[in-house]
């Protein structure tokens, strides 16, 4: 072989925009090794096995392991190809069908926190909210920070959803207990998702008109915003029903301190 056809370990790396480190890790493993080696153990590569180095660099970035790749270069076929191209179309098909779901969860959670600075704290009134689907724990009456954080990602476990960043979650203060004038005693928590399958376990808050809150204050001072609540919908004669929903816009992802947390609070009107 001509040297004038060779190329350094620096030149093979530039010409396939990739590192000097990286071929050598090749080396090492055995799944892709210099034409020649010379002394001290330079390395030198031929124009010809570019292609091959190519088809690595490119089943990687698909997120093959080094390993699988291996084992498709040492039993290359066109049935073989059309096999491993199915398949990673298919897992390619699945990231980006999660990557559109956490984009519209992302987008909902800007648009709740955009409306959350449209409207005056602390202050109620009217909204209409289409049907929303919730995963929501199973009902407890233990309201610790520990028992919500473990039942919540408990049901996370039991589903495809992505981390909670993705997502506005919350409470459910039922009927019962706001009716009573019992603001403290919640029975499930949730987090919103925008694809339900069918194995999932989703309650579905029902659509229409209602009376809301957007509460600035830590989650202790919570009973107020439904002293309020109630209280202007006594006196412009508003029938309020069902659970009342607690979703967290702001907390401690965005500030500091729980004295800036923004809790919206609502309950359907009748």
């Amino acid at each position: 072989m001509q040297e004038h056809l060779l190329l350094t370990t620096g030149q093979m790396a530039k010409l396939h925009k990739t590192t000097k480190r990286l071929l050598q890790y090749y080396d090492e493993i055995g799944l892709f090794s210099p034409a020649v080696k010379g002394e001290n153990d330079y390395r030198f590569y031929s124009y010809e096995q570019s292609p091959e180095l190519e088809i690595i660099l490119s089943l990687s970035e698909l997120g093959m392991k080094l390993s699988e790749i291996k084992d498709y270069l040492s039993s290359r076929s066109p049935e073989n190809l059309c096999l491993l191209l199915k398949e990673q179309q298919n897992l390619l098909r699945e990231k980006l069908k999660n990557l559109q779901l956490i984009d519209q969860m992302l987008s909902n959670h800007i648009a709740n926190v955009e409306q959350s600075f449209q409207t005056p704290f602390n202050l109620p009134y009217k909204e209409y909210i289409q049907e929303e689907f919730l995963l929501a724990t199973p009902e407890t009456r233990e309201d610790s920070i520990e028992t919500i954080y473990k039942a919540i990602s408990e049901t996370l476990i039991t589903t495809n959803e992505q981390h909670l960043y993705c997502h506005i979650y919350g409470s459910i203060l039922p009927e019962s207990s706001w009716q009573n004038g019992d603001f403290t005693t919640y029975n499930r928590y949730y987090f919103k998702t925008v694809n339900p399958s069918v194995e999932m376990s989703v309650l579905k808050k029902p659509a229409g008109n209602y009376l809301c809150i957007n509460w600035l204050g830590n989650w202790d001072t919570l009973t107020n915003a439904y002293l309020i609540l109630l209280k202007y919908a006594k006196d412009n004669g508003i029938s309020l029903t069902g659970d009342a929903y607690e979703d967290t816009i702001i907390d401690s992802f965005a500030v500091p301190n729980s004295d800036d947390y923004v809790t919206k609070v609502m309950i359907r009107i009748a």
